[in-house]
């Protein structure tokens, strides 16, 4: 779970798995179309991360958490989880792991990402 200490490591490391998907071409492909966002809090590192997803282009910003059309509320190792791809998003809400804000099916939208993300995130952790 390195990268999951302290608020700055995670900024840190959102930051480089963002630079890795923007040069993912099949992940640009993936997200052509898209006009979304989605909030990761972690209040236990008082922190937070929005992932903006915008006609094939991704930024990432930290200590953002509002005006985001998705927000996920969870502690470090659910955010491990799901970013590393050992958890699955729905699996993890139904199970009240994480809290979610926002439309529904914009969220499944965002989940069908997390595969894209996994291979960024898991280049940088393992």
């Amino acid at each position: 779970m390195d990268g999951m200490e302290s608020k700055e490591s995670l900024y840190e490391l959102m930051d480089k798995v963002v630079a890795r998907l923007g040069e993912d071409e099949a992940f640009q492909k993936r997200i052509a179309r898209a006009d979304m966002s989605c909030a990761f809090v972690v209040p236990k590192l008082d922190a937070s991360y929005a992932m903006f997803f915008k006609e094939g282009s991704i930024e990432g910003k930290s200590g953002l958490s509002s005006g985001t059309t998705i927000k996920v509320t969870c502690p470090p190792d659910v955010l491990d989880g799901l970013m590393s791809g050992k958890l699955s998003g729905t699996s993890a809400y139904f199970s009240g792991k994480l809290k979610l804000q926002g439309d529904e099916w914009r969220a499944q939208t965002i989940a069908g990402y997390l595969r894209y993300i996994a291979k960024a995130y898991n280049a940088l952790v393992e």
